[in-house]
Order: structure tokens, then C-alpha cells, then sequence
């Protein structure tokens, strides 16, 4: 049974990805969807570390776990009578004289002494294991341990049972070892211990530190044969002795010249497909020949199947539009069909007592490689009682994945699956619990139902109606009304929309939709369209309680006002120095309108206290500036179009008040409200237009920040010129028209507001506009002189 075009794949193929450091997909199983149990495989003694996916550096960790079963499993050879924790504590935690012991017994008299000594040698080389900021610290120490030594060849020469002799002459070696002695170290090995051949824990033990001897000895070969034979032969030291093994590789060693035999030859291969160090296609039919050893096979095949699962299964696509379920697109899926190929045949010519295992792994390899349908049937020759569980949630994953849509039939198969994943909030995607293959199939379906158009479906399969304030999409509400105006609900249309949690009795989900609208409608700054939303809703009412300070953020009036110069992090009387919108004719704005301490506006507004109006009241004082702006007196609608264009760019995304539209609890410079340097940042709702994207999961973090509404203001400020001929007014009206087309530099072009420092050498941008009719025409006013001992940036362009 020969497939050596497989095994030189699968030896690339165990080393490449999954053993890198630093690969974001390949940490741990966070990032990816674990369906396999990789414990299924034949062999206990590789199930620890060389399996697991979490914590071990053989999947990126650097960390080297620690085992001790195996030297507990001898010890309990000796002390037959304790319990494993009466065990354990003895020999790792209790000191010997506080231990019972039956003095009555002779090898638990010659335990207790042998443990004086190693409880000893414990804590002498303690300070080995010491988080230094450099090891050479610990090596540059001078240490030697003459008296341990002595104590160790007096036990050793004494000992009555072979075990305990044994584990003398492991503290000899290593008390050797520790104080650099290496030549009287191996030289007592090779003398003593070698010859034992006694094939124990505590054996490898010995040989463990011998090999470090080696090493340090500069016999790289020797030391690199070594350390072979412990990760062959020790339970406890298997992961170690690959670590160790692998620095000899590093020295050109590979212990060749020691080997003795087809089992010598077949460790080496083993540990080249973990690593894949030299030439990869050497001795392949030793690897292939392993019958007597076949869980070697097996842990070799386990890696190579789980490295396809960490590529092909991600988790998080959401809309990501260049990747699938399984990720087609990944380089390892063009070899995933050589994987299946020999695991079909391992299922007919392996091991009789394995067949099914491979017949499974074949099966879950062909739905990796797309073929879901020869998944399902290969699974059929799976009839290991050992294996029925895992069988069950494979043909549970390629059922969903079968589906090319999703309708009632589809809905009924799933409202009995997913219940329990909807009786709290969505999973964060990254720690998502067992059963995973839930999970999986949630997001599958996500996919499907966005495929189909059925936008609120995919959305509330991984997010919260809460969260769809943050979107700004006019068509998922929409999507979103229907669903939840819909009387027939299906019971997987009934679970979606429980994803509406932690809502105060009087708010309802359309309550919530109905105020998004509205809210959307004040983003896209058309208020008459928001006006008959917001009024519907409950939330719109100051009073009501609270859900979100997103819903609940009342405006102040200063929204109307205008600054010089920036400072996010300024209170609003430090920065908002404008006026006319305290004027008589705008007390509409003010006019029943509340403050923190006052909600119903009954205060005195001659105590200048900033007024705060709930959304449809700004949507009013927006209707009537409109209307303003159009009345026929030319002084009336020139400062109705100056507080438009005040409020449209307060609310852009670089103005003082650019929170108050897009769900942020403050202004803050650290948050995104435009791209960061010259990188291309796209909001949801435009990937929803587009339908770009695998699914919705992870939206509600690519909030919508950029609106245009900079351009609206620009538009009300040119309509504002048109109509003036105050100069004063018309040189703030300027400035504030080149912060417009500062707004359209930092979000089209490649210097955002993080690169762009004010030069002039940047080609003919219309943000230059203003400021050259500010500097030519209205140099001699008032506001120019304010605003040149404010603005450094403005004297780029008006140098004095």
C-alpha cells in the first residue's frame, strides 16, 4: 500500500501554514470552524500536544507543555494502594516529612528517601525555570552540585527496586547536566542507564537529559538520535523531545547515522511531516508501510485535515466578498481532492478496525473540496459505533450546506436545530460555544438568505435589532417592517425576531424600526421624509426610557452655530462662537424646546442655556429654515441658509457635532469618522447595494460615517453669498465653505484628516476655493483677522 505522491503533499503540507508564527487565520479555534474531532484518531499518546488547537506551539504557540501522567502511571506500580491524588501530592506538592507513610513497608521507606533527594534537587534548580529577560543569564552561572551527586550515586547503589534505581540515576544525570559536567553526565548514562533498555517513563526521562548532554557536547547527531527515541518511546516528554529534536535539525542534524532498524527510519519520517526540515521525499514508503503503527498515519493525516479546516472553514467572513463557505478561493482547496483520495483508499485497504474512521474523513474531505452530495454518500459506509456522533453532525452541516435557498421546508428543519441559539444575544463570532457546527450552518444561512434578497433574515441571524440604527440602509428597515409586519410568521421567522432583548414594555421593535427610518432620512438630510417617522415612534419622546443614548441623543441648538477653530474635545461654549441662530426670528428653534435640567423648555432664554430638541423637533426647525430660504424677504433667507448650512456641516462627519447622526456617544478624535491615511473604508449599507459580501454578520461595526452632507452645506452657504453683501458674515461664511471642501479632500482623495497638514503643493482642490476669495476679497475685515489668529492652517493660504 504505496501513495507517495500523498505523503510528499502531506509532508509539504503539515509544515506550511499551521506551524507559522504570526498567521492571523491559524492561532487557534477562534478564527476557524473545528467540525472533525481530531481525538477520533488511534493513538492516545498524540492526542497531547500534537493535536490540540488552542495553546500548544505546534500550532503557533511558543509555549512547550508539561505532562506528567505517564511518571504518575509508574509510580503507581510502586504504591498500588494510593489514589492518584494522594499520588500526585506526595510527589509534587506535599514536603516528604509531611506525607504518611507505612515505615512497615519496604518500598515505601525506599520512596520516602528517594524522594528527600528529588525534592531537593527540585528546588536547587528551581531558578531554572525563572522568567528572565535572557537565558544566557541562567547558563552564565556557575553551578555545581557535588553533594546532589553524592546523595544520587549512594541511592542508586542501594536501591532495591529497579524503578527507584532508576530514578537515581535520572537526578545524577541531570545534577551533571545542570552543572555542565556533560561528559561525566553521558558517560554515566552510557554506562549505567543505556544498558537497562528498560523501556519505562523514568528511562526516557534519563535519556531526555542525556541528549541534552549530547547537544551541549556539540555531538548534534548523536543528541538529535536521542531525542528521537524519547519522542518515540516517552509519554510525558513526547512534546519536548520535538522541540529539542527540532534544534538539532537546526544544527544539520538528524541522528541518521544511529538508526537501527525500519522503526528508527519511520520516527524520522514522522518527525519531518510534522516539520518538514530536508528532503520531504526521502524513505516515503516507511511512512506508508506504518501498519504496526498506524495511529503515525493517522496523527500525520489528522494535521493535514485540520489545516484545511483552519482555511477552508473561517470564521467571521461576513462581508468579506472574495471568500466562501468552504473558501474555494483558498490555495489548499485545489489539493484538498489528493486528501480525499487517500483516505477512500486508507478506508478500503487500512486497518479492518479503522475503515470507518477513514470512510468519515473521506466524506468531510469531499464536502471541503464542494462535493457535497459524495459527502453524503460516503458517509454511509460509517458503522463504528465510536464514530455515530461525529457522523450525526456532518450529515447535519451537509444538509444545510445542500440547500441553494432557503424556504418553509428549510425554516422547519432549522427552527428545530437553532432554538437554543436564539434564546440569547448572537455569539461574538470569535468564542462561539459547542455546538459549533450550529454555527457554521448559521452562517451558511445568513449567506443564503442574502443570496436571496431576504436582507433582515441575514441580519438578525447574527445581530440584534438594536443594532440596525448603526447601518444605513433604507432597504434592510424596509426589509426589516415587512418581517415584523408579517402575520404568518414561520417559528424561524418567530426566533429571528426575538433577537429584540433588554426593551423597556412600551417600545416596540416597530417603535424601534420606525425611529431608524426617520433617522435615516435625517442622515441623507432629507427631514420633510423624516418628519412622519419620527413622530410615529416612542422613542422620539424625551421622557421615554431609555434604550440607547443613540436613540435618546437630544440635539442642542448650538447645531446651528459655527466654530473658527477645532477642538472635539472642547466643551461647546469654548468652541461654538456664532449667534444668529439666538436670533429672534429663529425662536422656533428654541420655542418648547427643553434643556437637560428643564424638558419642557420653560426656563428663561435670556440665561443662554444651550436648548436640547428631540430628532422631530429638529426635523421641524429644518422645515422651517427650508421655508425660510424661500420666503421672498432676501435678509430672512440669507441667515436661513447660513444655519443650514451650519447644521449641515456641524452633523458631517468633520464637523463639532458629527456624533449626533451616526450613533457615537461623543465626538472624540480616536474614533473613525473618516478613513484612516489612504486606506479604503466602505460602510455596510454600500456593500449591501452591492451585494458584496458572504453574509451580514459583523455590520454593525462598519458604520456609515460620510452622508455628504458637507455638500449641502456647502450648497446653502453658496445660496447664503448670493444674497449678502455683509462682509463680515460673508468672510465666516467662506471659511466655513473651505472646512466643506476640506470635508471632501479627507474623505475622496488619498490625504485624510490623519495625513493632509495643511501644504499647498497638492494640485488645484477645490478646497483651495474659499480661502483664495477669503484672502483676496476680505482681507480687510474683522473676521479675517479672527480667523488668522486662529486658524494656523489659513495662514498656509494668507501668509503674513
Amino acid at each position: 500500500m504505496k501513495y507517495p505522491f500523498f505523503v510528499l503533499l502531506l509532508l509539504c503540507f503539515c509544515a506550511s501554514e499551521t506551524l507559522a508564527c504570526g498567521g492571523w487565520d491559524a492561532e487557534d479555534d477562534s478564527y476557524y470552524y473545528n467540525l472533525f474531532d481530531q481525538q477520533l484518531i488511534d493513538g492516545e499518546q498524540y492526542l497531547q500536544p500534537f493535536l490540540r488547537t488552542d495553546v500548544y506551539r505546534f500550532y503557533g504557540e511558543e509555549a512547550v507543555p508539561t505532562f506528567d501522567d505517564a511518571n504518575l502511571d509508574l509510580w503507581q506500580k510502586l504504591l498500588k494502594s494510593w489514589t492518584r491524588e494522594e499520588l500526585r501530592t506526595a510527589v509534587y506538592h506535599k514536603a516528604v516529612d509531611q506525607t504518611d507513610w507505612d515505615l512497615k513497608s519496604e518500598i515505601e521507606v525506599e520512596v520516602r528517601d528517594y524522594l528527600k533527594l528529588a525534592k531537593d534537587c527540585e528546588q536547587t534548580f528551581a531558578f531554572r525555570l525563572e522568567d528572565l529577560w535572557d537565558y544566557e543569564d541562567i547558563m552564565d552561572q556557575n553551578h555545581y552540585y557535588g553533594d546532589l551527586i553524592s546523595r544520587a550515586q549512594e541511592g542508586f547503589a542501594v536501591a532495591a527496586h529497579a524503578q527507584i534505581k532508576l530514578r537515581y540515576a535520572y537526578q545524577i544525570i541531570r545534577a551533571y547536566h545542570y552543572s555542565r559536567n556533560y561528559a561525566d553526565a553521558v558517560g554515566f548514562y552510557e554506562q549505567s542507564v543505556k544498558p537497562l533498555a528498560d523501556d519505562t517513563e523514568i528511562y526516557y526521562y534519563a535519556m531526555d537529559q542525556a541528549a541534552g548532554c549530547y547537544y551541549s557536547l556539540g555531538d548534534y547527531e548523536r543528541a538529535a538520535y536521542l531525542f528521537m527515541k524519547v519522542f518515540q518511546g516517552s509519554r510525558d516528554r513526547k512534546a519536548s523531545a520535538k522541540v529539542s529534536y527540532d534544534w538539532c535539525i537546526d544544527k544539520g542534524a538528524e541522528g541518521k547515522t544511529h538508526f537501527s532498524g525500519k522503526k528508527d527510519e519511520a520516527a524520522h519520517i514522522l518527525l519531518q511531516g510534522m516539520s518538514a526540515f530536508t528532503d520531504m521525499a526521502a524513505n516515503l514508503d516507511a511512512l506508508v508501510e506504518l501498519e504496526a503503527a498506524s495511529p503515525e498515519v493517522e496523527l500525520l493525516f489528522m494535521r493535514a485535515m485540520n489545516e484545511y479546516e483552519r482555511f477552508l472553514l473561517p470564521k467571521r467572513l461576513g462581508m468579506k466578498s472574495d471568500r466562501s463557505l468552504p473558501d474555494f478561493g483558498h490555495s489548499l482547496y485545489d489539493n484538498s481532492d489528493l486528501l480525499t483520495d487517500f483516505a477512500a483508499k486508507m478506508s478500503i485497504d487500512g486497518p479492518v478496525n479503522r475503515h470507518s474512521f477513514w470512510a468519515l474523513s473521506a466524506a468531510y474531505l469531499e464536502f471541503l473540496h464542494g462535493n457535497t452530495a459524495g459527502a453524503k454518500r460516503k458517509t454511509e459506509a460509517v458503522d463504528d459505533p465510536a464514530l455515530a456522533h461525529q457522523r450525526e453532525v456532518l450529515l447535519k452541516v451537509f444538509e444545510v450546506f445542500e440547500w441553494e435557498g432557503i424556504g418553509p421546508e428549510q425554516e422547519a428543519y432549522l427552527a428545530a436545530q437553532l432554538e437554543p441559539q436564539f434564546a440569547g444575544p448572537p455569539s461574538d463570532g470569535w468564542s462561539r460555544d459547542e455546538p459549533v457546527w450550529k454555527y457554521l450552518a448559521m452562517d451558511r444561512v445568513g449567506h443564503l438568505y442574502y443570496e436571496q434578497g431576504e436582507l433582515a433574515k441575514s441580519f438578525l441571524m447574527h445581530h440584534m435589532l438594536q443594532d440596525v440604527v448603526r447601518i444605513s440602509s433604507l432597504e434592510l428597515l424596509e426589509d426589516l417592517w415587512a418581517l415584523f409586519e408579517k402575520r404568518d410568521k414561520s417559528e424561524m421567522e418567530q426566533m429571528l425576531c426575538s433577537r429584540v432583548k433588554d426593551m423597556p414594555s412600551e417600545v416596540t421593535p416597530k417603535d424601534l424600526i420606525t425611529f431608524a427610518i426617520g433617522h435615516y432620512f435625517l442622515q441623507q438630510g432629507e427631514p420633510r421624509q423624516a418628519l412622519p417617522w419620527l413622530e410615529k415612534s416612542v422613542l422620539d419622546n424625551a421622557e421615554a426610557n431609555s434604550i440607547s443614548d443613540y436613540f435618546q441623543k437630544l440635539v442642542p441648538a448650538s447645531v446651528f452655530s459655527n466654530n473658527t477653530y477645532e477642538c472635539y474635545s472642547c466643551d461647546v461654549e469654548e468652541v461654538m462662537e456664532d449667534e444668529v441662530y439666538k436670533a429672534d426670528l429663529f425662536a422656533f428653534i428654541h420655542s418648547g424646546l427643553g434643556t437637560e435640567g428643564d424638558p419642557e423648555g420653560m426656563g428663561d432664554l435670556a440665561l443662554g442655556i444651550d436648548r436640547l430638541m428631540q430628532k422631530s423637533k429638529l426635523a421641524k426647525s429644518l422645515l422651517m429654515l427650508d421655508s425660510l430660504s424661500n420666503c421672498g424677504t432676501k435678509w430672512k433667507e440669507k441667515l436661513a441658509h447660513y444655519l443650514l448650512g451650519n447644521y449641515y456641516f456641524n452633523v458631517s462627519n468633520t464637523g463639532y457635532y458629527r456624533h449626533l447622526l451616526v450613533g457615537y456617544n461623543c465626538n472624540s478624535a480616536r474614533y473613525r469618522y473618516f478613513p484612516f491615511d489612504a486606506e479604503k473604508y466602505e460602510s455596510a449599507s454600500d456593500l449591501y447595494a452591492r451585494r458584496e459580501g458572504y453574509n451580514l454578520e459583523g455590520s454593525a461595526k462598519m458604520r456609515k460615517m460620510y452622508h455628504g452632507l458637507a455638500k449641502i452645506a456647502y450648497r446653502h452657504y453658496e445660496e447664503m453669498l448670493a444674497l449678502s453683501d455683509d462682509r463680515e458674515l460673508n468672510s465666516r461664511t467662506l471659511y466655513m465653505m473651505a472646512k466643506c471642501e476640506l470635508n471632501d479632500l479627507y474623505n475622496h482623495s488619498v490625504y485624510s484628516r490623519r495625513r493632509y497638514h495643511g501644504g499647498t503643493k497638492h494640485g488645484a482642490d477645490q478646497y483651495r476655493d474659499s480661502f483664495a476669495i477669503l484672502c483676496n476679497e476680505y482681507s480687510g475685515t474683522k473676521t479675517f483677522a479672527r480667523i488668522e489668529s486662529k486658524c494656523r492652517f489659513f495662514q498656509n493660504y494668507c501668509p503674513m
